[in-house]
C-alpha cells in the first residue's frame, strides 16, 4: 500500500528563492507577511488550517513570509499590521488584505480560488491588483510633514468631515433633485452624487449600523427595491459637527417624532413610516468613512486648513470580552473627537498581562485577569 502523501498546511518562506519558487506555482498562494519582531498572525492561523483541510484543493496554498529576509517584500518591513497577499499563478498579485479580518479573509480565499481555477482553464483573465497603499502612505507622510510645519502657526491640514445621505426608493425619483437643492439651500455642499440601485450585499454592508434592529431585513428590502440617490455631503468651513447639523435638517428616524416635534425637517415632509422614512444618514464620522468607501471606493475627503488642537496620547486596550463591540467603542471615541493613531489586534501572552497589570496586584486578581486576557485576541 503506497504511503499517504503528507499535506503541508502552511509553508514557511525564509528567502527570495523559496518565495519566488512558491509563488510561481500554478494556483493561489495566500501569504501572511510579517516583520521579524512581530511574528506571523496567530489569530488567522487556525482559519488557514481549517480551510486547507476542508477544501483539500492542491491549487490552494498558505504561507508565512518574513519581510526582513525577502527582498521582494522590503516595502512591508517594520510594519505591525497583519498583511495578507493573494498571489495567483506567475506571481500575479490579485488581492491584498490588511488586518486580521477572519470573515473577509475566508470570503476572499474562496472567491479568488474560484477565479484562479477559471483563469487556469482559460475562461477568464486574472485581474492584477494595484496596491496603492504605499503611495498613499507617502502622501500621508507629506501631509504629516506639512502639518508639523504649520504647527508653529497653529494651522494644520486635516481631512474634511463628510457624511453619506441616501435618498431611499420610497421617495419618487423626480423628487431627488428637489431634495438635493434643499440640502444645498441649507448651506451644505454636495461633493459627489449618483443614482444607483443597490445590490443586497452592498445594501447590507451599507446599513450594517442597523444590524441589531429587529426590522433590519425590512430596511434592506426597501433600499434594494428600486433606485436610490446617494450623496456625499460636507459643509463649508466645517471640520466637525457636520452629522449633527445634517441630523437636524433631515430629522429623527422615528417618523411620528419627526412630524410632531420637527415638522419642518425633510423626513417629516418625505417620510411615510419608520421603514419608509425617506433617508439613510451616517450615524457618525467613522460610519460615514466606511459607508462612503462602500459606495464610492475611490473617493477621498478633501484636505482643509484647521486649527491644531492640543493633543494628549493614551493607550486603550479592548479585552476579549468587549472585542465584538469594538466598532461601537471606536465610534464613541470618534464622536468624542478622539483620533485613533494606530490600532492592532493581538493575542496577549501571560508576560504581557504581567507587565500591564503587575503593579496592581494589591488591588486586583492579576491571575484571573491573565486567564481572561490570554483567552482570545485583544485590540490595542
Amino acid at each position: 500500500m503506497p504511503a499517504k502523501r503528507e499535506v503541508i498546511l502552511q509553508h514557511t518562506l525564509s528567502n527570495d528563492g523559496e518565495y519566488h519558487s512558491m509563488l510561481n506555482k500554478d494556483g493561489l498562494t495566500v501569504v501572511d507577511v510579517f516583520a521579524r519582531w512581530c511574528g506571523p498572525c496567530k489569530a488567522i492561523a487556525p482559519l488557514f488550517r481549517r480551510l486547507r483541510n476542508e477544501l483539500g484543493d492542491d491549487m490552494l496554498r498558505f504561507a508565512v513570509a518574513e519581510a526582513d529576509s525577502i527582498e521582494a517584500l522590503k516595502e512591508y518591513r517594520g510594519r505591525s499590521e497583519p498583511t495578507f497577499l493573494f498571489v495567483a499563478t506567475g506571481e500575479v498579485l490579485v488581492k491584498v488584505i490588511r488586518g486580521a479580518n477572519g470573515p473577509l479573509i475566508e470570503k476572499s480565499v474562496l472567491a479568488e480560488l474560484k477565479q484562479e481555477h477559471l483563469a487556469l482553464e482559460g475562461q477568464v483573465d486574472r485581474n492584477e491588483f494595484n496596491d496603492t497603499f504605499f503611495e498613499e502612505l507617502a502622501v500621508l507622510r507629506l501631509a504629516e510633514e506639512a502639518a508639523a510645519e504649520a504647527e508653529r502657526n497653529k494651522i494644520v491640514p486635516i481631512r474634511k468631515h463628510l457624511a453619506l445621505v441616501v435618498v431611499k426608493p420610497d421617495v419618487p425619483a423626480e423628487q431627488a433633485a428637489e431634495i438635493t437643492q434643499k440640502i444645498i439651500d441649507a448651506e451644505f455642499q454636495v461633493l459627489k452624487q449618483k443614482g444607483m440601485t443597490l445590490e443586497r450585499d452592498l445594501a447590507t454592508d451599507l446599513l450594517s449600523s442597523l444590524a441589531d434592529e429587529e426590522n433590519f431585513d425590512d430596511h434592506v428590502d426597501l433600499i434594494v427595491s428600486g433606485p436610490c440617490h446617494v450623496l456625499v455631503i460636507s459643509k463649508s468651513g466645517k471640520t466637525d459637527g457636520l452629522i449633527t447639523d445634517l441630523r437636524e435638517l433631515i430629522g429623527p428616524n422615528d417618523i411620528e417624532d419627526a412630524q410632531e416635534n420637527n415638522p419642518e425637517c425633510l423626513r417629516a415632509e418625505y417620510g411615510r413610516d419608520n421603514i419608509r422614512n425617506a433617508f439613510h444618514l451616517s450615524s457618525s464620522r467613522i460610519s460615514a468613512e466606511r459607508e462612503i468607501g462602500v459606495v464610492f471606493p475611490k473617493f477621498k475627503a478633501p484636505w482643509v486648513e484647521g486649527t491644531a488642537p492640543e493633543t494628549q496620547q493614551a493607550v486603550l486596550l479592548i479585552g476579549p470580552a468587549f472585542l465584538e463591540g469594538k466598532d461601537g467603542i471606536l465610534e464613541q471615541l470618534s464622536d468624542a473627537n478622539a483620533r485613533i493613531c494606530r490600532k492592532k489586534e493581538m493575542q496577549l501572552e501571560a508576560d504581557d498581562v504581567e507587565s500591564l497589570f503587575g503593579d496592581f496586584r494589591e488591588q486586583t486578581d492579576v491571575e484571573a485577569i491573565a486567564t481572561h486576557m490570554t483567552s482570545a485576541p485583544s485590540l490595542l
